[in-house]
């Protein structure tokens, strides 16, 4: 139980909006040239294959980076790495506003890699916030709302197709792409100087009994978790719900536009729904959490579900039924988002007191050296055998996700460390 010799500051709601904005906007910039697929390989004359590089690439540059982020987070904190995410993120929206021209997918691809570094940064804040600001019975729900901004993001991307609507000349795309890129890049600059000014590093006392804990004892070696049996099985269960996460939003419109012969309606709904499914899936997730603290089974259940929708996905295509394209997408995005919620949370309780932000990036590493394989190959496998025959390969993943996580025992050696009584009065109860 936490004591209320442990004050949470009001600020750290102003540190969350921020950090929102920035899983927001950093989510959209990097989802946006695969939900617009179809403009893409038109408009630069590329296949589908070379436009889902344009997400193979942040994974590509969080594999090299996701550690040394990390150590960086752990070492300077909450701040100063929220202003170089902001500044990253700004310039990569500066350098695409370039990037329209027909010849000019490589820069664009240049651009996203300031996003991917940009994206990194933010996804290790998440636990990182939510453990040096927030109290102990609010970091589920912190972090479910954070999470909750990754599809917020996705459904803006596919919003972007309405941009492009009743376009036909190359000219006409590119004077659309212009207005868009110029918005975001002025946005962006807009969020880097509000973050400068609003956003504080740490609060001046610990909020819970185990960051207090962590504070006053050594911080062990981050190589412990790799004798974490947990850890591991986590680490490959949730690169598997990564892969499926960026599998299924990258082969959307592909899998889509190879069954139908226009499928402009129905990409943008069914994209939509999955990212509004995601949204509110994240914030389930953090409340179920909170509410009941059985990880494993809702991770399980999560999971489950998961992989079922990936089977309704796949019966959809093969029958073209756009209901259940509908229903399975939807469901899809709520568990997820939700699932990716609460293996993060998990990570977060069963590899204390080693720093979120340092197993956050080890775990990143994992997933997205996962992505980079395994996204090209599903778009290949579609190019291939086509949309029905192509998918098979997610929800096959989905079991294998599914049956890993089984295996996860709930030591949530956070939560103990909170309920661990002090023997000193802290220095705030002592003000009182």
């Amino acid at each position: 139980m936490e004591t209320n010799s442990f004050k949470a500051y009001k600020w750290r709601f102003v540190n969350l909006t921020f950090l929102c904005l920035a899983v927001f906007s950093s989510t959209f910039q990097a989802m946006l040239y695969a939900a617009i697929g179809n403009i893409i390989t038109k408009f630069y004359n590329v296949s589908y294959t070379a436009v889902s590089f344009t997400m193979v690439v942040i994974s590509l540059v969080e594999i090299f980076v996701s550690h040394i982020f990390g150590i960086i987070t752990a070492k300077i904190g909450f701040g100063p790495t929220m202003m170089i995410s902001a500044m990253l993120n700004a310039f990569g929206a500066c350098v695409k506003c370039i990037a329209v021209e027909r010849n000019f997918f490589p820069l664009l691809i240049f651009g996203q890699v300031f996003i991917a570094a940009s994206v990194q940064f933010n996804f290790i804040l998440i636990p990182f916030l939510g453990t040096s600001w927030f109290r102990q019975n609010e970091l589920e729900i912190m972090q479910g709302i954070v999470y909750s901004c990754l599809p917020a993001g996705m459904v803006f991307s596919f919003l972007s197709l309405i941009v492009f609507k009743n376009v036909n000349t190359i000219y006409d795309i590119n004077e659309r792409f212009v207005y868009l890129s110029t918005l975001i890049a002025a946005v962006q600059v807009l969020i880097f100087f509000a973050t400068l000014i609003f956003v504080k590093n740490k609060p001046p006392t610990p909020p819970s009994r185990a960051e207090q804990i962590r504070n006053e004892r050594e911080a062990p070696s981050y190589t412990v978790v790799f004798k974490n049996l947990n850890y591991i099985i986590l680490v490959i269960t949730g690169s598997s719900l990564v892969v499926l996460e960026m599998g299924m939003f990258i082969s959307l419109n592909q899998s889509l536009f190879d069954v139908y012969k226009e499928a402009s309606a129905i990409t943008v709904i069914a994209g939509i729904l999955r990212c509004i499914g995601g949204i509110f899936g994240s914030m389930l997730a953090g409340l179920a959490l909170k509410k009941y603290s059985k990880y494993r089974l809702i991770f399980a259940l999560e999971i489950f579900l998961l992989a079922l929708s990936y089977v309704l996905f796949t019966v959809g295509l093969w029958v073209k039924m756009a209901t259940l394209i509908y229903i399975s997408t939807f469901i899809g995005g709520i568990t997820s988002v939700g699932s990716i919620t609460v293996c993060m949370t998990f990570i977060v309780e069963l590899t204390y007191p080693v720093k979120e932000s340092v197993t956050a990036g080890v775990f990143y590493v994992f997933a997205n050296s996962a992505t980079v394989f395994i996204v090209p190959l599903v778009a290949y496998l579609i190019s291939k055998f086509g949309a029905v025959k192509g998918n098979i390969l997610l929800p096959a993943i989905g079991v294998v996700a599914f049956v890993l996580g089984c295996f996860v025992k709930e030591d949530l050696r956070r939560k103990r460390a909170n309920a661990e009584k002090t023997n000193e009065t802290s220095p705030l109860a002592a003000k009182k």
